[in-house]
């Protein structure tokens, strides 16, 4: 039985199987492109935060050292290279370490009935704010869609907030919670709170986490793990046990997964709201050319519109957008033409079509 667990376990144990195959026994990996993206991020803005806090100073040219020593360390693809530096030099001339209390702060803090939490928060500012000393708990993320408002507020963010309310911060006045968006170098928060309001908002939280501890316990105490379905058989391109066969639930070949992978990604899109994306870019963008009702844009997964708004422009066959037509052929060409590498488009076709187009 686990002695400490961390919300990144709790979230794997929502299917038991996959736990015990991954985590015990370990089988499998979890892990894909975009995941390994994500780590490698994390790892560049770790470093450069850490650096600047020990030297107490900035320096612009650490942060390429840094990006290119990791870049060969998590093999990430050579067409990424541009986009990624572009990235982490903003967040290295914007970065100011003058802010920063704490990074990568360790906890683990005891709930109550056997249920320590462990965790890691990426970043804890501490600003001045009205005249009042505030903690701003920072979370970084390298997803393509930005969640606003009380969306950020993930049960993950919540037991940051309780944890820092109770056990690392109490003694300053104000909280705020943050997600930094990595990949357009975009800070979303919360209004901030007063310490209090977190403090009296514990007890929920804590018996979340102490439901959560008991179950996993249930399973190591009768030895009993079994497979149960849901969101995560398909994300991350697909649960790897169901993927290899070994799960109960799921007999499909690798090949029905990616098909129940499709499937979770169509489910999950508005149509009409996609519509009103598409729109929305075109306009703001002014680059429209209206040939014979034709549209000329360019689009890109990191302009604009999310992934999986792309996946499905590209798994239509033709897209309306208020009477004008854009023949999927003409997607892939602006896609080419917008400098979006084979390997992208190919990995697009991949997941939303039977057969491979040819390109």
């Amino acid at each position: 039985m686990l002695d400490h667990i961390s919300h990144s376990q709790i979230q794997l144990f929502n299917c038991p199987l996959r736990y015990k195959k991954i985590r015990i026994d370990k089988e499998y990996e979890i892990g894909n492109e975009a995941l390994s993206e994500g780590s490698f991020v994390h790892k560049c803005i770790e470093d450069y935060t850490l650096w600047c806090l020990d030297n107490n100073q900035i320096d612009e040219d650490v942060i390429k050292e840094i990006f290119k020593r990791e870049f060969v360390n998590y093999k990430i693809p050579d067409y990424n290279f541009d986009r990624l530096y572009k990235s982490m030099k903003i967040f290295a001339h914007n970065f100011n370490h003058q802010y920063v209390l704490d990074a990568e702060k360790q906890f683990d803090v005891d709930l109550g009935d056997d249920c320590i939490m462990s965790g890691r928060i990426d970043r804890v500012d501490l600003i001045e704010y009205n005249g009042r000393s505030m903690i701003r708990i920072v979370d970084y993320k390298n997803q393509v869609n930005i969640v606003r408002g009380d969306g950020i507020i993930t049960p993950q963010m919540r037991l940051y907030g309780i944890v820092a309310a109770n056990f690392l911060y109490p003694e300053y006045d104000l909280i705020q919670r943050a997600i930094y968006y990595t990949r357009y170098n975009v800070l979303v928060a919360e209004d901030p709170k007063p310490m209090y309001e977190l403090q009296e908002d514990t007890e929920d939280t804590i018996e979340y986490y102490k439901t959560q501890r008991a179950k996993i316990k249930h399973c190591f105490d009768t030895d009993t793990f079994e497979a149960v379905a849901g969101e995560h058989c398909y994300q991350y391109g697909g649960c790897p046990v169901a993927k290899a066969g070994k799960c109960p639930l799921h007999k499909e070949s690798p090949k029905g997964i990616i098909e129940m992978y499709r499937a979770y990604h169509a489910k999950k899109l508005d149509v009409d709201n996609l519509r009103k994306q598409i729109k929305t870019y075109i306009t703001e963008n002014g680059n429209v050319q209206v040939d014979d009702k034709e549209v000329g844009y360019v689009l890109t997964s990191t302009e604009g519109l999310s992934l999986g708004a792309l996946i499905e422009l590209i798994n239509k066959a033709n897209v309306d957008v208020d009477g004008i037509t854009i023949p999927k052929t003409k997607i892939i060409k602006r896609l080419k033409d917008a400098g979006v590498e084979k390997e992208t488009i190919d990995k697009l076709l991949y997941f939303t079509t039977k057969t491979k187009l040819s390109l």
